[in-house]
């Protein structure tokens, strides 16, 4: 694919997204952040001066946009579903929480709010790998800033729609899965804890062991109540459709980011 066609792409993918979450862009109420007051503007900076150190400035920087970004999207979806006290609060290090003070009243909605987080990014990346060799021209480090940030957006963003609670894709199996078969949800993030043992004993990755073991604490400590689907079940149909699109944004984020995925892997 050219880069035109990936701005091109990237362009019409975020007017896309725009009109998805339209309402939702901006808020109607006083910003919340965690952090606001001096101290914690000055422990925020640290956080992003921390990982700037930690993976190098070009990486450490792509990793805190692409981490609020993610968060953005999540609020912006919950906004967009008429919660106008949700809000993004930002907690160093590196941690990012969407919050309102109610859940999605449906399945569909929660669904929603849920895939928005990641699928936010797939406009900027594409965007960001059609620009770069461009910006390459103009100045090496902005080009490799840009490929870093597409990079880290999709892996992060496909690392996040993995079926393993308490990640994005754990709560999208909880609500597909739940509609074809109550039990299923729990035994897709039993498969997965499984699978992604494995796969770190063969890779030698701590990444994947960390999230195996994380899942598995989930699941022993919160079984399958914390993946049921809010109020009634999803119908099937609406299933399909989520089941649809959360398969397409993580297979367009897998392409985006295994350059990072291989190297990290």
């Amino acid at each position: 694919m050219t880069a035109a066609a990936l701005v091109l792409g990237g362009l019409a993918l975020c007017a896309g997204l725009a009109f998805a979450l339209r309402g939702g862009l901006r808020s109607y109420r006083r910003t919340r952040v965690i952090g606001l007051d001096p101290g914690g503007l000055v422990m925020s900076g640290i956080a992003v001066a921390v990982a700037m150190y930690l993976f190098g400035p070009l990486f450490g920087l792509a990793l805190t946009l692409v981490v609020v970004l993610h968060e953005f999207g999540h609020v912006a979806a919950f906004r967009a579903i008429g919660h106008a006290d949700a809000r993004f609060r930002l907690i160093p290090l590196l941690g990012g929480v969407a919050i309102s003070d109610r859940a999605p009243d449906t399945p569909a909605k929660a669904a929603f709010v849920t895939l928005m987080g990641p699928a936010i990014g797939l406009g900027p990346m594409l965007v960001a790998y059609g620009l770069a060799p461009w910006a390459s021209t103009v100045d090496p480090n902005l080009g490799l800033f840009l490929v870093t940030f597409a990079t880290v957006a999709g892996a992060l963003n496909l690392l996040n729609l993995l079926p393993v609670w308490p990640l994005d894709g754990g709560r999208l199996a909880g609500l597909v899965g739940g509609a074809f078969w109550p039990p299923l949800p729990m035994l897709i993030g039993a498969a997965s804890v499984a699978a992604l043992t494995i796969l770190a004993i063969v890779a030698k990755s701590l990444i994947l062991g960390v999230l195996a073991i994380i899942g598995l604490q989930n699941l022993i400590v919160h079984g399958a109540d914390e993946m049921r689907a809010p109020g009634r079940q999803m119908p099937r149909r609406q299933a399909v459709l989520v089941l649809a699109a959360w398969a397409a944004t993580a297979a367009t984020l897998f392409a985006g980011g295994l350059p990072l995925i291989q190297r990290v892997l």
